[in-house]
């Protein structure tokens, strides 16, 4: 009999001694194979996937929900800007039409009445005649009885509020009034206040600048440490004269020319002849 009782012939051992046969159980086998480890192992590494799987679209659901709320938000946000938004820009259009319109006019306005060409005019009439027209009741002071030609006696030039007018005396014009080149008022960057002081008085005495005039002109031609400088002081040089501004100008730069100087020859080192030392520091 190949069976006997349950048991696989191959777990049944039969015995043939003597008179009698008996089948002898075996225990079952408490290792496992290669291959049932394997089989299991994958199912485990297959669980932990299905376990990611289900937790990555948990997420993606969680991630899509909270999207649409997003958007929802921003939406309804949109719309609520959007009445704001297309009012201001109703309001902009409505003013920068109105600005073309005004500039449309003013452009009208200047074609119907063409000014008169001021330069050429000054050009065809006699330059003593123009000069002593505009002055009006401010007549030339006469010179001083010793003779000199003193800057408070200079003819003082007018001040004109027109702008057109101002450039057309002044400036490029000046030259042509009094018969000379044009010539820029000279310009102070904090190097030599004296001989910057004696140049500004000639040229005003040159061009007959009123003298109420020369602080402001002289102060708008400062530059490099000198416009540094009037810019910290500017609130202290309200009401000055021009005397006082020079004294304020060389206490300043003569001092700080005084200092480098000393610094200077504190460090020269004589590397040429003795004429080029004494040509350099003389």
């Amino acid at each position: 009999n190949p069976r006997k009782g349950n048991l696989p012939l191959s777990v049944c051992w039969i015995r043939n001694r003597g008179s009698g046969s008996r089948c002898v159980k075996l225990e079952k086998p408490r290792y496992q194979t290669k291959q049932a480890f394997k089989i299991m192992e994958n199912e485990a590494k297959l669980d932990l996937i299905l376990k990611k799987l289900t937790e990555t679209d948990s997420k993606l659901v969680d991630l899509e929900k909270n999207s649409r709320a997003d958007m929802l938000n921003l939406k309804t946000s949109v719309d609520s800007w959007k009445p704001q938004l297309e009012k201001k820009v109703t309001d902009l259009a409505t003013t920068v039409g109105n600005l073309q319109l005004q500039f449309d006019q003013l452009q009208l306005l200047n074609k119907a009445e063409p000014k008169p060409d001021l330069t050429a005019q000054l050009g065809a009439r006699n330059a003593a005649e123009i000069r002593a027209e505009v002055l009006g009741s401010h007549p030339q002071s006469p010179p001083p009885a010793n003779g000199t030609n003193s800057i408070l006696f200079s003819t003082p030039a007018p001040y004109f509020h027109d702008p057109a007018m101002r450039t057309a005396f002044t400036g490029s014009a000046v030259g042509t009034s009094t018969g000379l080149p044009p010539m820029p008022c000279p310009q102070f960057d904090g190097d030599n206040p004296q001989m910057w002081r004696e140049n500004c008085e000639a040229y005003f005495d040159t061009y007959g600048v009123s003298p109420a005039h020369w602080v402001r002109i002289a102060t708008l031609n400062f530059s490099g440490n000198a416009s540094f400088w009037l810019q910290s002081v500017r609130s202290q040089l309200i009401g000055v004269t021009w005397v006082e501004l020079c004294e304020k100008v060389c206490a300043k730069f003569s001092r700080d020319r005084h200092q480098q100087l000393i610094r200077q020859y504190i460090h020269i080192r004589q590397t040429g002849s003795v004429t080029e030392y004494v040509d350099k520091f003389d």
